[in-house]
């Protein structure tokens, strides 16, 4: 007797899915997710890399996830405000409550500038610094001119009415760890990718030819040192439709994985995975009506030991996805029309940070939320964030897209 296996399909393209090695978490690696679904195909998973980085290290999301697990947050600055509101790079230190930067170079206009963490400039010696800073920059920039990949990250951030008219934000190059890490790398000759921000397309070209002209004989003659800002700007500048789309994904997921039953595939939830892919516009409604929530209002299903936790609901022909992340710091809500052939109605998942033993209790008893939404108000989305000044960004895009899942903004 022969045994057919039918072939797994992509929940999202319809497409077989071949040669999975790690297959796609269900939550992101980046959160802390450790569980995979071999359901969703390579092309797939790559193709949601830009809207999983928008949730994990640009969304509000992000600020927990960098105190929870050290996880990277992709814009926070401090302000120098004795340069005319310059943006520094930099990283929150979430136990002492201040704020680090890292070593960077900034390109103005009468000269490049180093600018760093004055106690770690005092522990590794300023000319010390200076040299592997510089030398480290230099390496990247002539790998990157030579055509080789990787060496030098170029980042572009979005102009808007804050950065443009209340804050500097020259071009810079910057290391994302410590000035010791970096020097440790360039000792053993290995690859070191530095960032490479800017605000316009003339930045990124003076910043260049600064480097393409630079004097070896040394550029830094002066040294300052200087206090930070007070109470320094956590700022969340993200974009909507790409964040919705994420959470959305993460329900999906969800769902393909634990509920076996159900036919989770682009033919029976069409409407939320169009959206998912791009090929659906994310409207001004589905954003009313979904993403971020007051965590107080579905604190009951937190998990315990700061995990992620879960409520799978099925009312009214629609599936309800209420999300708890790191123990109830901040929750989520997204809500989708779809079938539902389980033999229960409310299912409630708890999601150990980076395990695979995930635990599910289902009921047949209706036991829905009334959640308040909130996507600008970071101090009612994230209140357990103790920081000042905390703000938040929105930003939405009208779509060209050239591909699947890719658009031009």
């Amino acid at each position: 007797m022969n045994t057919q296996i039918s072939p797994k399909i992509c929940i999202y393209c319809g497409n077989k899915v071949r040669n999975v090695k790690k297959g796609e978490h269900i939550i992101p690696k980046a959160i802390g997710g450790g569980l995979t679904t071999d359901k969703v195909c390579q092309d797939c998973n790559n193709q949601f890399s830009q809207i999983d980085k928008e949730l994990c290290s640009r969304s509000p999301l992000s600020i927990i996830a960098s105190q929870e697990i050290d996880a990277h947050i992709w814009q926070t600055w401090d302000v120098d405000l004795s340069s005319h509101n310059l943006l520094l790079e930099g990283i929150p230190n979430w136990a002492a409550k201040s704020f680090v930067l890292y070593p960077q170079i900034i390109f103005e206009q009468n000269g490049p500038q180093i600018r760093c963490d004055f106690d770690e400039l005092r522990q590794f010696g300023h000319e010390d610094y200076e040299r592997v800073l510089v030398k480290s920059m230099l390496k990247s920039y002539r790998c990157h001119e030579s055509g080789e990949k990787r060496w030098l990250h170029f980042e572009h951030i979005e102009s808007n009415a804050n950065i443009l008219h209340k804050y500097r934000f020259p071009p810079r190059i910057f290391w994302r760890h410590t000035i010791g890490e970096l020097a440790k790398r360039l000792r053993k000759g290995k690859k070191t990718s530095l960032i490479m921000r800017y605000l316009t397309e003339a930045d990124r070209r003076f910043a260049l030819n600064v480097l393409d002209n630079w004097n070896l004989n040394g550029e830094f003659r002066k040294q300052e040192e200087a206090i930070g800002s007070y109470f320094p700007e956590i700022r969340c500048f993200f974009e909507l439709n790409m964040t919705l789309r994420a959470l959305a994904k993460m329900a999906i997921n969800i769902l393909a994985e634990f509920c076996p039953n159900t036919p989770v595939n682009k033919n029976h939830f069409g409407d939320v995975i169009k959206i998912i892919v791009g090929d659906h516009p994310v409207t001004a409604n589905l954003l009313k009506m979904n993403g971020f929530v007051y965590p107080s209002d579905i604190e009951s299903i937190k998990c315990p030991n700061g995990g992620h936790s879960f409520r799978l609901l099925y009312m009214d022909k629609q599936w309800h996805v209420y999300s708890s992340f790191f123990g109830g710091r901040i929750g989520t809500f997204i809500k989708f029309p779809g079938p539902n052939n389980e033999d229960w109605r409310s299912a409630d998942i708890c999601a150990p940070l980076k395990s695979k033993n995930w635990s599910k209790t289902t009921s047949n008893i209706l036991q829905p939320f009334t959640v308040r939404h909130g996507w600008q108000d970071l101090k009612k989305i994230i209140p357990s964030a103790e920081m000042i000044n905390l703000k938040s960004e929105l930003h939405t895009y009208t779509t060209n897209r050239d591909k699947r899942g890719k658009s031009n903004y």
